[in-house]
């Protein structure tokens, strides 16, 4: 008699426990689905993104020149180096094909936003730049990548690059030697 009362326990346990269960698992689909559709929007995806952006760089102190040498831009014309920086520079043009008055797309240089100025961005680069080109995702678009002089091995100078989502990571900068 005992037994069949251990046994009976023993199932309602279970099926209380199939329940909370039933719960966490309805709980993080939705979890899962609201984080999904929050990567959707530019600025919560750049910011639930950061480690991406910070991945390769050194710890404080072994710190590499990544964040502190960033592209210097004005409209329609590249500013100097900066007379500080003895770092190897080189201009990098980055061109829309079809530009639109209110684009919204940017070039990304080591986490610095260079936004589009009638459709091209001129950028002086230094080696290990890293770059990536974002944009909405409302349309497919395409830009063309190159360097005056041909003195930048990659990205190579040339290349059109199509993008239908958010962000295309371009990679680092590397120079002719």
């Amino acid at each position: 008699m005992k037994g069949a009362r251990f046994s009976d326990l023993i199932i309602l346990c279970f099926e209380k426990f199939e329940i909370v269960l039933r719960i966490f698992i309805l709980l993080a689909g939705v979890i899962l689905l609201c984080c999904q559709l929050m990567l959707t929007y530019g600025p919560v995806r750049k910011h639930l993104s950061y480690v991406e952006q910070i991945e390769g760089q050194g710890i404080e102190g072994q710190r590499i020149k990544v964040a502190a040498d960033s592209p210097e831009i004005t409209e329609k014309s590249v500013a100097a180096a900066p007379e500080t920086s003895t770092a190897e520079t080189r201009l990098l043009v980055i061109t829309a094909r079809e530009p639109s008055p209110r684009d919204q797309a940017f070039v990304t240089v080591n986490g610095q936003e260079v936004p589009f100025v009638e459709g091209e961005v001129v950028l002086e680069v230094r080696e290990g730049d890293l770059l990536e080109i974002n944009a909405p995702a409302d349309k497919l678009r395409s830009f063309r990548i190159f360097s005056r002089h041909n003195d930048i091995e990659y990205p190579v100078s040339g290349t059109t690059v199509e993008m239908a989502g958010q962000r295309v990571l371009l990679g680092t900068v590397r120079f002719r030697r």
